[in-house]
């Protein structure tokens, strides 16, 4: 596997995983193909949020209680990998092509018109909601950047992590 593509998808899942924490959500681990095998796709979109077949990465039965905070966190993926950027920008359809699509269609699903008309500050559509999480998630994983790197680091070294290896990171933190 490309490590180009390994360090992409360790950043993508760490994304979810430091604002389910941040958030208080749970899940069962958090992992990434480390090898060219995809990991085997399981569950619904919902708790299962994969970067993309080629590469291979979830973070399984993930639970956030909120359901705005949920959003945020589906949209955690693509903001993950875009860590080391001042600015996110919007969620394009470049970052559906590159492996935030089930991410997309996910939060998408989650959403209501009451969390447009309750949460949207600038935009009160459904595209311009989620631009508008995929940037807050950016803004939370930019505040914890030392837990997003420590995650990544090692999900890179072993591929996987339970929710207490990470939750020990997310408690260590400066």
């Amino acid at each position: 596997m490309d490590k180009r593509h390994l360090l992409r998808s360790a950043r993508h899942e760490s994304g979810h995983v430091v604002l389910a924490l941040f958030f208080g959500g749970t899940f069962e681990n958090v992992e990434i193909a480390l090898d060219d095998n995809p990991l085997p796709i399981s569950g619904t979109a919902a708790d299962t949020c994969t970067l993309s077949q080629e590469v291979g990465g979830a973070v399984r039965e993930l639970y956030v209680d909120d359901d705005h905070a949920n959003i945020i966190t589906l949209m955690g993926g693509a903001a993950g990998t875009k860590v080391n950027r001042k600015k996110p920008g919007a969620f394009t359809f470049f970052d559906m092509l590159t492996g935030c699509e089930g991410d997309y269609r996910a939060a998408k699903a989650e959403v209501t018109p009451r969390h447009i008309q309750c949460f949207a500050r600038k935009a009160k559509t459904l595209d311009g909601y989620l631009n508008e999480c995929h940037v807050l998630a950016h803004q939370i994983i930019v505040k914890y950047k030392d837990v997003h790197t420590a995650l990544v680091d090692a999900l890179m070294k072993k591929g996987s992590l339970t929710y207490n290896e990470c939750k020990r990171v997310w408690n260590e933190r400066d």
